[in-house]
């Protein structure tokens, strides 16, 4: 995952760590991982081997600075769907 611009809170394993505008990180394949953009913010990401990214396609996107609460039950689905396992809840905003 690469940040182009913008501001990204990720959990990988135990570790949690900011990734700002140019800043990459591996969530490996096995180890537990999330991630939270904490504001506007374009990244890529580089999935392989391929198939995974449906689950992205598939999820909200937050268009607005208050978008709507998160449908875990939608978001389950899509995971199963893609060969993803969810194995704890999603982040939260947190201020610094």
């Amino acid at each position: 995952m690469w940040i182009i611009s913008g501001r990204v809170r990720v959990r990988c394993g135990e570790d949690e760590f900011i990734l700002e505008s140019g800043g990459f990180t591996l969530l490996p394949r096995g180890v537990p991982h999330t991630f939270l953009s904490e504001q506007d913010t374009l990244m890529l990401g580089l999935l392989t081997p391929g198939g995974t990214e449906a689950y992205f396609a598939s999820g909200p996107v937050a268009t607005t600075a208050t978008p709507p609460p998160v449908d875990v039950g939608s978001m389950q689905r899509a995971a199963e769907e893609s060969e993803c396992e969810f194995v704890g809840l999603p982040m939260t905003l947190q201020s610094d």
